[in-house]
């Protein structure tokens, strides 16, 4: 169960408006989580019901505390797209 402390950090938020807008499908997943989980339900709980692991909900809120709704995109993955390192690059060019 979430302390009460993160529970009153939700409250504010409009979760279910701000899912609705999201169009990338990972985050509208965390946005859909948090809602669940400022309606009181656990982390065991949303985790199952969006089918995914209760540790993944538990880093989401994490990310929330750490960052707000801004930081529920994940984090970059630069080198997921870089070929070459820089310097081989510009020799490239």
């Amino acid at each position: 169960m979430l302390s009460q402390q993160i529970i009153d950090q939700l409250q504010p938020y409009d979760f279910d408006r701000l899912a609705h807008k999201e169009k990338d499908g990972r985050r509208r997943l965390r946005l859909i989580a948090l809602a669940h989980l400022k309606e009181g339900k656990s982390c065991s709980e949303v985790g199952a019901a969006l089918r995914v692991s209760r540790h993944a909900v538990m880093r989401w809120v994490q990310w929330f505390i750490a960052g707000g709704v801004a930081r529920l995109a994940g984090m970059p993955h630069d080198w997921s797209t870089q070929r070459l390192a820089k310097g081989q690059e510009e020799a490239c060019r």
